[in-house]
């Protein structure tokens, strides 16, 4: 026995050449590893005439196999044997490593250990040729020949034959060992790898593509390769143009031509999905064009995208919502703003918002898009309105129904949403939260689908939520601002009325005067004052008492009221029994007449006063002082001197009367 203990004396390069390019031949159709393997062994023992070949394959876990045999009928198979050689640890496996040749003509006469004799002699072997098959440098297999009929020199031709073999060997399994890495890893992928050919003359071939097409076309590799239009039909119609000048603008470059494209397909069982493309491109001599890519289905990052996007806009959606809400505080405009921006934003046919109060759901504001009818006036019965119902809305949780038809909670309502034509519906509840940390459901934010049955979505549902939510801040608000306006405006009216006669008192008089004197001395148009005092009123309370004085100075009042007919006039209770009455653009005849209307509807009173020495019932006195075009820099105290001035002339004419003061002139 020897290790490469041979000579090439006798063979000439062409010999071993034309020795391997047959083996090679046969080695070249094998599909796959073991039949590469196979054909090898079949190959060689053929060639050299002999009566066994084996391929005996180290594993991972450091034992060995006889993986593949092709042996003579007459002898003993091997195939799947763990050979146990106490003498093959002896330092044989680190000869191969170095990729050294065993050489063995003769088992009975060599130089061998006796456990290595007693195991080739009992597998029948009388010569023995081992090669190592080395992929990537490491001891992939040995590459045995045995001859079993009897001892054989080898021959330098045979054994280079057998080393040229089995590097061969080693270099194709380093390829199938390197093809199926690549297989594993295009597999793993969420989509392809692939070799895709454009010829010059239009033609086109996918000369490899990896498994998971099934995942990507619903089409196998196989399908693709013989019908390659497969993947372009299932381009989304919208997509198709965009796609094919991605690549054409990738053709027009110059090297490296480089491609990159998102697009869409609908596979044929009608799913839809997001793929992207990345591709470098070859140009061959003869036109055609080689690209090496891969394509991976991005849906899901795409569906993540689209949902960020959705967030994003309800976000910016419910903002400016929020805000439009929040300019006013007047209830009916905030009401109209919601209905209106909820049928925009959510494309409705119709939005409703139903106010519930003590049982019953009113419709109070509506915004409808035509033709579909707009809603009347309409209250729901309590019997629609359960108390189960009640308790789901206060949880502030939307309610989605596709079909109204189908909507067990809302059995009694369904004749009245058919007349509207509605088909789905989302309920979302305006919920208000109280200080002792109950919920009150003080209304509905409704939109109707009519033209079809609408897939509403959660997201959908979730916005028209947030925004019941909002307005429901908002009505709070609203609510809030109109008491405390009425608040106001009774604070106002006792701070500016005369609680007895419930005419406005001396301070809003002030005010009033002031700043219709200054309007009109800017529009230059007159203004009149009449100042009026109740004739002997200290007799008539020392006569009736002050209860009867009280009640006499409130019809006094009402009768001034009623004599007074447009809203700018203003009549106040000016001291004690003493009126004014302010009538902005009115001359000193309009005066006269509303002073004349007093006299009428106070004698019509006929209050009695006994001890008055001018008549038996109540009189007035009556100052008028008119400025036919109030002087811009005098102020109205001139305008309330001269009334008081004609008053007092009218009393010391003998009362119940009246006088005019000289008019006022700028």
């Amino acid at each position: 026995m020897s290790f490469d203990s041979f000579s090439l004396a006798l063979i000439t390069p062409e010999q071993v050449l034309e020795l391997v390019g047959a083996i090679a031949s046969r080695i070249k159709p094998a599909l796959d590893l073991e039949a590469l393997l196979q054909n090898t062994a079949d190959a060689v023992r053929d060639l050299l005439q002999t009566d066994r070949v084996l391929v005996y394959r180290f594993l991972p876990e450091g034992d060995a196999v006889i993986a593949v045999e092709s042996v003579g009928p007459e002898w003993q198979p091997l195939l799947g044997q763990l050979i146990y050689d106490p003498c093959f640890a002896a330092g044989w496996v680190e000869h191969y490593r170095q990729g050294r040749i065993c050489v063995i003509p003769d088992v009975q006469n060599s130089a061998l250990l006796a456990c290595h004799r007693e195991l080739l002699i009992r597998v029948q072997v009388q010569a023995n040729l081992v090669v190592p098959v080395l992929a990537e440098d490491s001891l992939w297999a040995l590459l045995i020949v045995h001859h079993c009929r009897s001892p054989r020199p080898w021959q330098s031709v045979e054994i280079e034959l057998v080393r040229q073999v089995a590097l061969q060997l080693g270099s194709a399994v380093s390829q199938v060992e390197l093809r199926q890495q690549f297989r594993n890893i295009a597999d793993s992928l969420p989509g392809v790898i692939y070799r895709y050919l454009q010829h010059p003359d239009g033609q086109e071939e996918f000369t490899y593509i990896s498994a998971n097409s099934v995942d990507l076309w619903e089409a196998t590799a196989e399908d693709i390769k013989q019908v390659p239009s497969t993947v372009w039909q299932q381009v989304h119609p919208e997509d198709r143009l965009g796609l094919q000048e991605s690549i054409q603008r990738s053709i027009e470059l110059d090297q490296p031509r480089l491609w990159t494209w998102e697009w869409r397909i609908i596979t044929p069982s009608g799913v839809l999905k997001w793929l992207e493309g990345r591709a470098h491109g070859e140009v061959a001599p003869n036109g055609s064009i080689t690209w090496d890519g891969v394509i991976i289905d991005i849906s899901q990052r795409k569906w993540v995208e689209a949902a960020l996007r959705q967030r994003a806009d309800q976000e910016e959606l419910l903002r400016r919502i929020t805000i439009r809400l929040r300019e006013s505080l007047d209830l009916t405009q905030v009401l109209a703003t919601t209905v209106t921006e909820v049928q925009q934003t959510l494309q409705a046919d119709r939005v409703l918002i139903v106010r519930l109060t003590d049982g019953l759901g009113e419709v109070i504001q509506a915004a409808v898009l035509p033709p579909f009818s707009p809603i009347e006036p309409q209250q729901w019965p309590q019997e629609c309105l359960p108390e189960d119902w009640y308790e789901f809305y206060r949880q502030s949780q939307p309610r989605i129904v596709p079909d109204i038809y189908t909507d067990g909670r809302g059995a009694c309502m369904v004749e009245f949403l058919h007349a509207l034509e509605v088909k789905s519906k989302v309920v979302a509840p305006i919920v208000q939260s109280r200080r002792d940390e109950s919920h009150l459901v003080w209304g509905l934010l409704i939109v109707h689908a009519c033209s079809d049955y609408r897939q509403w979505q959660p997201a959908e549902a979730e916005l028209l939520q947030q925004i019941a939510n909002q307005l429901a801040i908002a009505i709070q608000q609203s609510e809030l601002y109109q008491r405390l306006q009425q608040a106001n405006q009774e604070l106002e009216q006792i701070s500016t009325t005369d609680s007895l006669t419930q005419l406005a008192n001396r301070r809003r008089f002030d005010e009033y005067l002031r700043r219709e004197w200054q309007r009109l001395a800017r529009e230059q148009a007159p203004i009149a004052l009449i100042l009026c005092d109740v004739d002997y009123f200290k007799l008539y309370n020392d006569t009736y008492g002050h209860s009867a004085g009280d009640a006499c100075l409130t019809q006094i009042a009402q009768a001034i009221s009623q004599a007074i007919k447009r809203p700018s006039d203003l009549a106040a209770r000016y001291g004690g029994e003493e009126f004014a009455v302010v009538l902005p653009n009115t001359h000193q005849s309009g005066a006269l007449k509303i002073a004349q209307a007093i006299r009428r509807r106070l004698a019509r009173l006929q209050i009695p006063h006994a001890a008055s020495p001018v008549q038996a019932q109540i009189t007035l006195s009556f100052g008028i002082a008119v400025a036919a075009m109030p002087p811009v820099a005098t102020a109205p105290q001139i305008l309330i001197e001269a009334a008081d001035q004609a008053l007092y002339q009218a009393k010391a004419e003998g009362r119940n009367r009246y006088s005019v003061a000289p008019p006022i002139s700028p």
